[in-house]
Parts: C-alpha cells; sequence; structure tokens
C-alpha cells in the first residue's frame, strides 16, 4: 500500500476519471452538494481518501472528484 498526500486539481481529477473510472453510478444530488461545499468554504479535509485499485481504478472519491471538477 502507498499513500500520498497531495493536492487534486480539476485537470487531476478529470484525468483521473476519464482514465481510470469504473465505479458505481453515481448517486443523484452527491457531487453537486460537495461542490457546492467547496464553493462555500464548507468543505473540510476529508479523513477518507481517495483510493484506487491496483490496476489504477478509482475505488473510492469518484464523487469527490466530480465535486472538485464541479467547484
Amino acid at each position: 500500500m502507498e499513500i500520498v498526500i497531495e493536492n487534486v486539481t480539476q485537470t487531476k481529477a478529470t484525468a483521473w476519471l476519464n482514465k481510470n473510472n469504473v465505479n458505481r453510478t453515481m448517486r443523484p444530488g452527491v457531487a453537486e452538494q460537495y461542490a457546492d461545499d467547496m464553493i462555500n468554504g464548507r468543505w473540510t479535509n476529508c479523513p477518507v481518501p481517495i483510493s484506487f485499485y491496483e490496476d489504477g481504478n478509482v475505488a473510492d472519491g469518484q464523487h469527490r472528484l466530480w465535486a472538485i471538477i464541479d467547484s
């Protein structure tokens, strides 16, 4: 396991989702609420990491990645 702490930009979030997203269906409104929280200063550092499977696919974090893009 490798853990890396980094700032995720819109460009990086887009690249990860375009290349490595075979995750489940998006839940309606979740990414939009996260984006609204990010825009309005209500988002705090999330203790749950964006994680990837060994093959590079997104394992957890697609709603947060979409929120980064939307914000």
